[in-house]
């Protein structure tokens, strides 16, 4: 689901979100839930942003989809904590 900070561009996709939010309500979840618990590494960090990027829009493709994997591959297990910002 979209994060609540999100520009959401399509009105499809903001009555998706809406809706999204909704259920969640109905089922006793906050519909912000963060992820922010489960982030220890830049690849978890790479794949909350594709999986958001599949629940609202559509997966990356492309040179976006090259770029995101190469990200991944190179600085996927450094630490959140520990990273020396190097890219």
């Amino acid at each position: 689901m979209a994060h609540a900070s999100e520009t959401l561009h399509r009105t499809s996709d903001t009555h998706k979100w809406a809706r999204q939010a909704e259920t969640c309500v109905d089922q006793g979840l906050s519909p912000n839930k963060s992820s922010a618990a489960r982030i220890a590494t830049v690849g978890d960090l790479l794949d909350l942003h594709i999986d958001d990027m599949c629940a609202v829009v559509k997966p990356p493709r492309g040179s976006k989809a090259a770029t995101l994997m190469t990200l991944k591959r190179v600085l996927g297990k450094e630490k959140i904590a520990t990273s020396t910002g190097r890219i």
